[in-house]
């Protein structure tokens, strides 16, 4: 792929601001070897670079021409100092990890011991196993060996990162951004009663752990159930299990010195930006 790509909101704030972009990098001798994804706008247009590009070797830079940039690192005004931390090579990148969601096959009690038989995709705020049509969601949820019935709208996973986007709008706890190594379980809706009560409240799990959703053939008819990542529906019925966890992949996100956006998503969650 080419050294620098852009992903640009089509607005003629974010037009100017790619444009300005160009401009600054042109007086960069050296680029980094790893190629740049360039996502001009706001977080949006950020999700749009990832899910292009999220299996390659990149590194995503996120230039802030949009309104509720959370992820992008680079306002505007901060462009000459990107193409200075470019040149200089004194940039810090954040590795953010991914959550993998898998049509399985289950072998033993435990999802730990699922076979894998297809990857449905990665996600890098969330995955959310949900309900397509007027009825409630209903499925039997297993973590490692541990399993109950769930019956909701749906449960929502996600990443460190992500737990501020859907899992936060559905009562989902903020992790900490320098935490890499887990990821959140957090019910949306669910229905409080004595036959379906095992994902009651948002659990943070361990990397290690493994999620398998499974659906019986007459709620796959009856109560259809659908699996969203980032936002966009991947899988419009649910009829195999599916495996769920994070993955070894994770995406670099740059930012400008060690730091600067951890401390600007923090300032955006605690609000003060």
């Amino acid at each position: 792929m080419d050294r620098v790509t852009f992903i640009t909101k089509p607005t003629k704030k974010a037009r100017a601001a790619e444009i300005a972009v160009k401009r600054a990098l042109r007086s960069v001798k050296e680029l980094p070897t790893t190629p740049l994804v360039v996502a001009v706008g706001g977080d949006g247009t950020m999700l749009m670079a990832i899910k292009k590009y999220q299996l390659e070797d990149v590194i995503f830079v996120g230039i802030s021409a949009g309104t509720l940039g959370l992820l992008q690192a680079v306002d505007v005004e901060q462009i000459p100092q990107l193409a200075d931390a470019l040149a200089k090579n004194t940039y810090a990148l954040i590795k953010s990890p991914l959550l993998k969601a898998s049509i399985c096959k289950p072998t033993e009690a435990s999802a730990l011991k699922d076979e894998i038989t297809e990857t449905v995709g990665y996600g890098f705020n969330e995955i959310s196993v949900e309900r397509q049509g007027p009825r409630a969601a209903k499925f039997h949820l297993k973590i490692d060996a541990s399993s109950g019935s769930f019956v909701g709208d749906g449960v929502i996973f996600a990443t460190p990162l992500g737990s501020t986007a859907y899992s936060m709008a559905a009562g989902g706890p903020v992790v900490d951004t320098k935490i890499k190594d887990v990821f959140v379980a957090t019910p949306n809706n669910p229905h409080f009663s004595i036959l379906y009560s095992s994902l009651q409240s948002p659990h943070v799990l361990d990397k290690d752990r493994r999620v398998r959703i499974e659906i019986s053939q007459e709620d796959v008819d009856e109560r259809p159930v659908q699996l969203s990542i980032d936002g966009q529906v991947i899988l419009s019925k649910i009829t195999q299990p599916v495996n769920l966890g994070l993955s070894t992949r994770s995406v670099n996100l740059l930012q400008l010195a060690p730091g600067s956006l951890y401390n600007r998503i923090d300032n955006k969650r605690l609000g003060r930006l």
